[in-house]
């Protein structure tokens, strides 16, 4: 009887530590939704970062459109429209910017506590101070052996390997790009253009009424055929230019002085 009156507290006490534990494990998983919260702000983010990106080509495009005019006045009110997208731009992808470190250390944290957690309940209730280092290091636990040579030649090996520095792996040399990548440029151009979605910045200062707001989408559909036409103008004179160079390379003349 004295025996097991004596082990009856530990069993519930035991009992007790696990049910609280399994409460505060539980309580942590109904409050940390916090993967659901970062997707939203990340679409929310990339949502807005794209709409400037839509309003600074819309501005580009209509400066690149009114530079052939040589009066200076009608060029600056382009160019200022211009500008402020583009610093509208750069202040919004720094917000994002930091939103997303933000974000992602939250995430990693959770993500973190989330592992020990499902690690912990598969573990018995005396964790090895190894085990968890091994565990948080992201490494195998030591095998332990009676005699201390073998883990004193696992330490050096796992010395040696940390002393030794990583090089970084080889990368190809980057090859010069003839041209640009104007694709989202284009895609921005053209979404603008179909969705209207000038609210943010507006090209024009004068764009309160309902008929100066289909005057600038009609703008932007016009600012959209002009970029493509200048750009199927300029890809096929450069075109027309490469090729004569090789006709004038392979010229029969120019064979002729070469046997001279």
């Amino acid at each position: 009887m004295s025996e097991n009156a004596d082990s009856d507290p530990d069993h519930f006490g035991d009992g007790w530590i696990r049910k609280w534990e399994d409460q505060c494990r539980q309580d942590w998983e109904d409050e940390s939704n916090m993967e659901d919260i970062i997707q939203r702000e990340n679409e929310r983010e990339a949502q807005r970062l794209w709409m400037s990106f839509q309003n600074c080509a819309t501005a580009i495009a209509q400066l690149y459109k009114d530079g052939s005019n040589q009066n200076a006045v009608s060029i600056w009110i382009p160019f200022q429209n211009a500008a402020s997208s583009v610093s509208l731009m750069y202040r919004d992808s720094l917000d994002t910017m930091r939103r997303s470190y933000d974000m992602g250390s939250q995430s990693g944290y959770l993500r973190r506590t989330r592992d020990i957690l499902s690690w912990a309940k598969k573990r018995r209730h005396h964790i090895r101070r190894e085990d968890l280092v091994a565990f948080l290091c992201g490494k195998a636990p030591p095998v332990r052996h009676r005699g201390s040579t073998s883990l004193g030649r696992s330490a050096s090996r796992v010395s040696v390997d940390r002393s030794s520095p990583r090089l970084p792996p080889a990368t190809e040399p980057m090859e010069d790009q003839a041209e640009p990548d104007l694709q989202p440029f284009r895609e921005a151009l053209a979404l603008q253009g179909l969705s209207g979605a000038m609210s943010n910045v507006s090209v024009r200062h004068n764009s309160s009424s309902s008929a100066g707001v289909g005057y600038e989408q009609s703008n932007v559909n016009e600012l959209h055929c002009f970029i493509m036409d200048e750009m199927s103008r300029r890809s096929e004179t450069r075109k027309r230019t490469s090729s004569n160079g090789d006709v004038i390379m392979d010229s029969p003349s120019r064979k002729r002085s070469r046997l001279f």
